[in-house]
């Protein structure tokens, strides 16, 4: 952890101690011991340096104290857009900040949940919401550039299979303002189902380009309300099978 170093300089000597970041040494470097105030020293110094392009929002929904986390220089900006779109969604609060992160909600719900009294499929995401979230960012100059998923542990496992996922949103820096659509696939269940939420005209053209698509593949697709996503999704195209589902056979 501590680099010495001895210099003879006119004619004197001296000792020099130091202190080196935990990102030394690689996978053991990071497992040094790293004073707090050095710790928010190298931190900044970093992010000032490599961390002024993307924002990341992180999406804890799969819980009983649901959370959205954000995290980047500009977090606090755009957490003044943000926040009241969350709040919108539950009794939202704001969260301890956890050590890896700049700012936190608490309490929020963008997904479906877990279903248990409901036919919907369990933790879908809200269309709607998902759509403010983004022009939110797209209010200050950020757009959507990835999506990532980070698998969780095995006990929220059904037949073996891991239910549990923790989504990631990564944004960086747009040249322009930009309108977002959000296009969902929900086809764990028979008949399967696409979903969209997004500009209202954009909405009316898919109503009518998109649906000619689907059914010139599968002549049984239509375009109508479903009651399971009326209030989170503006347009659901029924029997629309697009992808190979579980391949049983």
């Amino acid at each position: 952890h501590l680099c010495i170093l001895y210099c003879c300089l006119w004619g004197q000597s001296r000792v020099f101690i130091l202190s080196m970041g935990a990102y030394v040494g690689g996978c053991v470097g990071r497992g040094l011991p790293v004073a707090p105030d050095d710790d928010a020293i190298m931190m900044g110094t970093w992010r000032a340096l490599k961390g002024g392009e993307h924002l990341l929002l992180g999406i804890k929904d799969q819980n009983w104290c649901s959370k959205v986390l954000l995290c980047g220089l500009e977090a606090e900006r755009v957490a003044a857009t943000l926040g009241p779109v969350l709040g919108a969604t539950g009794s939202v609060t704001l969260g301890t900040v956890e050590r890896m992160w700049d700012v936190a909600w608490t309490g929020t719900h963008i997904t479906s949940g877990a279903g248990f009294f409901l036919s919907g499929c369990p933790w879908f995401p809200n269309g709607k919401v998902l759509v403010k979230i983004f022009d939110s960012f797209a209010q200050h100059g950020w757009v959507l550039a990835d999506g990532p998923n980070f698998g969780g542990h095995l006990s929220g496992t059904v037949s073996g299979v891991c239910k549990v996922s923790w989504p990631l949103f990564v944004f960086r820096r747009g040249l322009a303002r930009t309108e977002n659509l959000v296009l969902g696939i929900q086809d764990q269940d028979v008949p399967g189902k696409l979903l969209a939420a997004g500009p209202s005209d954009v909405i009316s053209n898919l109503e009518k380009s998109l649906t000619a698509k689907l059914q010139s593949i599968t002549s049984s697709v239509t375009c109508e309300p479903d009651r399971h996503y009326e209030s989170t999704w503006d347009a659901v195209w029924q029997n629309a099978d697009v992808t190979t589902r579980t391949c049983s056979f």
